[in-house]
């Protein structure tokens, strides 16, 4: 008799964590139990939780006067920033729903990419203020704010001891938040929609797995935050921390080594293999202080077992691979403490399970040991492809997310 491959996950969400409503509820928790705590450093920029939370204010009121509202959406063109992570709370304080985009783009690949996207607002910084006032006009956004050096500076809100955050107006479990778009890899990025609920849910499986201590963590970030694993994991999960996210702005070796040690991080957001092959390989590696490291996730492509083995005999700390999708994470992590398999994803997180079934029809759980394409549920989906009912029809079966990833 065949086995199924069937599998759940075998933990449950820590009933210990505080669960909140929304991502502005979480963000109002963290301003109140530690406004004194440096939320942000970028370089020599530093932003604490009252500072965050009077600018995320500030800019919410400004995008709300510009009609941002429950229903609407506002696009973010910036690179990596402090005022990037401003910009995304307070487009969800607003009530509107954040579509952060690829800063990178040509101007003609975004022209492709945001047909579906309606915005009522684009933010952008000095550097991408050029591409976006060209997207305003040929996309009719009535309204472009530009961020930071060289435009709007946040000092203006930071110092305002008025703007305070108002319980009153958050948004619901419900609402959209986040339209984030996909790779591309099989043609023209789609937009997913998701709402406060799924974010929540995403987070609550990151700190279950990878438990920390609130107002005291210290996370470093490469990863761009216009993707699931920057957003979902880089920026938000240290909010819900309630601790410090530090920013280094492009990838470079030398620079997050020198990071990873000034700041005595415990949480390296990390990334593919090539990431910690290059910290690895700086000439600053053999006399940093990473004592203080815990967590050093990785994803997206393989780490190969020598890089496990190197990492792990000079850092002292495993790497923990993991899965998820822009559609949902995370689907699967390694834990760090208990059943750990070096060179897979792990196991699902809670509330989340994993077929694998036949790639002809979709329907058939193979038994285990036979490859076939992995399909997902859990409560950290989307809701669907924005205005792809076809295309999001064809991933989401009966709650299952077919993932057109084999295994």
């Amino acid at each position: 008799m065949t086995t199924p491959s069937h599998v759940k996950s075998p933990r449950t969400i820590d009933p210990a964590l505080p669960r909140y409503e929304s991502l502005v509820h979480m963000f109002a928790a963290a301003v109140d139990a530690h406004p004194q705590v440096a939320a942000v450093i970028m370089e020599d920029q530093r932003i604490t939780y009252a500072e965050f939370g009077r600018a995320t204010v500030g800019l919410a009121r400004r995008l709300t006067a510009a009609g941002a509202k429950q229903g609407e959406r506002v696009i973010l063109l910036m690179p990596n920033s402090i005022e990037m992570d401003v910009a995304l709370m307070a487009v969800l304080t607003a009530g509107a729903q954040v579509s952060p985009i690829n800063p990178f783009l040509t101007a003609h690949e975004l022209e492709k990419q945001l047909v579906d996207v309606d915005a009522c607002a684009i933010i952008s910084d000095a550097s991408t203020a050029e591409k976006a006032k060209h997207l305003a006009g040929y996309f009719r956004i009535p309204t472009h704010i530009s961020l930071g050096r060289g435009a709007t500076p946040l000092d203006a809100w930071t110092r305002d001891a008025s703007l305070t955050l108002d319980p009153g107006t958050f948004p619901k479990a419900d609402d959209l938040a986040l339209l984030i778009f996909t790779g591309g890899s099989t043609g023209t990025p789609k937009g997913t929609n998701h709402t406060h609920r799924g974010l929540m849910w995403g987070l609550l499986q990151h700190v279950t797995t990878w438990p920390g201590t609130y107002g005291k963590e210290r996370f470093l970030n490469v990863a761009p935050m216009f993707h699931i694993w920057g957003l979902g994991y880089a920026a938000w999960v240290p909010i819900y921390m309630q601790s410090t996210l530090v920013l280094i702005p492009r990838y470079d070796a030398d620079k997050v080594v020198q990071g990873l040690s000034d700041h005595k991080i415990t949480y390296f957001a990390g990334g593919p293999a090539p990431i910690y092959m290059g910290l690895l390989a700086s000439p600053l590696f053999k006399t940093a202080d990473l004592s203080h490291l815990k967590y050093c996730p990785s994803g997206g492509a393989p780490c190969p077992a020598e890089l496990h083995r190197e990492w792990k005999e000079k850092v002292g700390q495993p790497l923990l691979e993991g899965w998820g999708m822009t559609e949902g994470a995370p689907f699967c992590l390694n834990v760090y403490d208990g059943l750990r398999k070096p060179m897979s994803v792990g196991r699902p997180v809670p509330g989340t399970e994993l077929q694998v079934v036949d790639v002809e029809t979709g329907d058939r759980i193979l038994p285990q040991g036979e490859r076939g394409e992995v399909r997902v549920r859990g409560p950290q989906l989307m809701l669907g492809y924005r205005k792809r009912p076809e295309e999001t029809a064809l991933a989401l079966r009966d709650g299952w997310m077919h993932t057109g990833d084999i295994g």
